[in-house]
């Protein structure tokens, strides 16, 4: 019976568009170089080679933890820029930035590029934050994480080690400008 339900949704899923079959390469035994096969279903209508794997439960910063409301929306920003990568949203990513750092994408989506479709990567935990207010301008701000990577590819964990986030005052807003 489950065997009977479970197809029924994939089918159901399937014919509504929610699930697309995708197929790499098939294994020609004639051919001197023999390649793997293997087909992938996912939700997105792209073609993939790579496989899918499942990834760790993730462990973003808690925003409610912070009392002061500067730290707060700083910690918050951090989290939407880090959901935007693992949830492979580029106009998110775009819109965690201030407007004058997404005037010339390059340098924000290099970013972007880098992590998700040259590294494959996820952010799955975000830890110890410590804010730093920029000792030579009043209107900069920055933030140091600790953050641990998934790599998705080899299917592994690795910690990234500090990343920093920068912030800058504008219209008494703090909004992010780059990650280092």
């Amino acid at each position: 019976m489950m065997i009977k339900l479970t197809s029924v949704v994939l089918i159901m899923m399937v014919l509504s568009g929610c699930l697309h079959r995708v197929s790499s390469t098939k294994i020609d035994p004639s051919s001197p170089v023999v390649s793997q096969s293997a087909q992938y279903f996912t939700s997105d209508p792209q073609p993939t080679s790579k496989p899918l794997t499942t990834v760790p439960p993730i462990s973003y910063l808690n925003e409610n933890q912070y009392l002061d409301p500067m730290q707060r929306h700083l910690i918050t920003t951090i989290n939407q820029n880090a959901k935007a990568i693992n949830d492979r949203k580029k106009d998110a990513f775009y819109k965690s930035f201030a407007d004058f750092a997404v005037k010339d994408p390059t340098q924000v989506n290099g970013i972007y590029e880098f992590m998700v479709n040259h590294e494959n990567e996820y952010i799955i935990k975000i830890d110890s934050p410590r804010f730093t207010p920029n000792s030579n301008w009043t209107d900069e701000f920055s933030v140091t994480v600790s953050r641990t990577l998934f790599l998705n590819d080899s299917n592994t964990i690795k910690p990234d080690g500090d990343s920093t986030y920068y912030f800058k005052q504008i219209n008494q807003e703090w909004q992010l400008f780059a990650i280092d």
